[in-house]
């Protein structure tokens, strides 16, 4: 023991400063023992240890395999943790050879790892050049997904070695990634609250609604401040109008039953959990994932304002204790377009006629009860009923689409009118036909707010009569269309699946 001190004590004084060379020594001296240190990367001038790259050739050509094989490849790449001041990063991606028995996929395997000192972007860069080069594939169509926080270098690096890769808009716990493709942008507007792991991202896509995207993390259960601002931020986001919001992430909120719509017995913080139903309540989302992505619990959660959009959730195997929620959504819907129906208007029958016309068909029927069959019969019946509805009851065909129903007559040809003047103004530059216009403009506005107001009183304050049921329809009608999902029948799923014909 004394001997190994005096000997550890000789050699600090003899070297001092030089222990970085030593360990650079040592590095390098493994690069020709262990087969799975790949390089050892050195960066004169720092003061720091060297930097290690670590795989083996299996694991490369097992990456390449999955980048060659599908033109949609994603690698996965997290600083995951910690070994003292050690940074540890890594990529990930699934390995084609294999296949899981359970869920049919290929499982994700663990690909480069990479052990260094800081977190710049010259050290990411030179990581990500040594890989991109030994895969010696045609990266041009990889997403290269990052999964850990405030990482701006390795942001700028794959930026840099990647250059075609996925833009990516990172916060703290939660990003966003989006194609290049696609026309896309922050929401400054939609900002949250200080300390509260919210992005917002909006996509506009030619021919449909902006898309407004979320991402959102709730730290722990009982995080009133986080739930509180979610609440402030749907509700100012539900506000913009024409607009598709798809929210998602992992809100930590265990209690729920989302098969069932309940809260689970025993369940910690029931004040947060009914806090955060009444929000989505309150604003007219739906939560759309109902297996469990944590344990036996529902903890991420994808939440929007189009349900009936939704073609498919799956929850698969992830990288962490938290499985994937993936789900696809129709973001163009086409809409179910009512066909024009014709109603009978029974107000304005004529029930004398028809009645004489029945009793003739009773009389008819019971003198040749014994000659005619009961098929006979009932085509007799049948026939003589159908002409006596087409003849004595008048018909209605209703429109394909329900329209404004506030928009009175009066109103229409103010608009008409107005639609007239502004033609004249354009064609002839006249100033008293603008004028003109303009005051016909704000009659037509003045009208529309008068009629919109009336007709939401009359819904909402109705006469005291019980059997007043138009007045209910109404209501339900308006009902309908502050809705932003599209009016119809929706598509039979099983399993978070479209069902087809097929």
């Amino acid at each position: 023991m004394i001997r190994s001190k005096r000997y550890h004590d000789k050699k600090q004084s003899n070297l001092g400063s030089s222990n970085v060379p030593d360990q650079v020594w040592e590095a390098l001296a493994m690069v020709n023992k262990h087969e799975f240190v790949a390089e050892v990367v050195y960066t004169r001038g720092n003061n720091m240890p060297p930097s290690i790259i670590c795989y083996s050739q299996m694991q490369m050509e097992d990456m390449k395999l999955h980048c060659e094989n599908d033109p949609d490849s994603i690698l996965g790449i997290d600083r995951t943790f910690n070994l003292g001041p050690t940074y540890v990063t890594n990529f990930v991606y699934k390995n084609k050879k294999v296949v899981k028995k359970s869920s049919r996929d290929h499982p994700i395997f663990v690909g480069p790892v990479f052990f260094h000192w800081d977190a710049s972007y010259y050290t990411y860069h030179s990581f990500l050049s040594h890989v991109k080069a030994r895969l010696d594939a045609d990266v041009k169509y990889i997403d290269i997904r990052i999964g850990s926080d405030d990482e701006g270098g390795i942001t700028k690096a794959i930026d840099k070695v990647f250059n075609t890769s996925e833009r990516l808009l990172p916060i703290v716990d939660k990003l966003i990634a989006i194609k290049k493709e696609l026309i896309s942008s922050e929401v400054y507007e939609l900002a949250p609250p200080d300390k509260t792991e919210m992005v917002w991202a909006k996509v506009d896509i030619v021919g449909s609604k902006t898309l407004y995207l979320s991402s959102f993390y709730n730290p722990k259960t009982s995080d009133e401040t986080s739930l509180k601002n979610f609440d402030f931020m749907i509700r100012k986001a539900t506000q913009i109008k024409n607009s598709t919001l798809i929210i998602g992430g992992d809100f930590n909120l265990p209690g729920w039953d989302w098969n069932n719509k309940s809260l689970k017995p025993n369940t910690s913080y029931p004040h947060l959990h009914y806090f955060f139903g009444n929000s989505l309540d309150d604003t007219c989302l739906t939560q759309i994932v109902d297996v469990p992505t944590r344990k036996d619990n529902i903890l991420d959660l994808i939440i929007t304002n189009l349900p009936n959009q939704v073609q498919r959730v799956e929850v698969i195997p992830g990288l962490s204790d938290h499985d994937i929620v993936f789900a696809e959504f129709a973001i163009a819907p086409s809409k179910l377009k009512q066909k024009p129906r014709i109603i009978p208007l029974y107000k304005k029958a004529n029930w004398g006629t028809i009645k004489q016309e029945i009793n003739t068909l009773y009389k008819h029927l019971s003198e040749n009860q014994q000659h005619l069959c009961v098929n006979e019969m009932w085509n007799c019946f049948k026939t003589t009923i159908t002409k006596a509805v087409k003849d004595h009851i008048p018909h209605k065909t209703a429109k394909t689409k329900d329209g404004h129903p506030w928009v009175t007559m009066e109103t229409k040809r103010l608009i008409r009118k107005r639609d007239r003047l502004y033609k004249k103004s354009k064609k002839s530059g006249n100033t008293s036909i603008a004028k003109k216009y303009k005051e016909v403009k704000h009659q037509v506005q003045k009208s529309i707010r008068k009629s919109y107001w009336e007709y939401i009183e009359s819904i909402i304050l109705p006469p005291q009569d019980e059997t007043n049921f138009g007045t209910m329809k109404k209501f339900w009608t308006y009902i309908k269309h502050k809705k932003t999902d599209y009016s119809g029948i929706t598509e039979i799923k099983q399993d978070g699946k479209l069902l087809t014909e097929n």
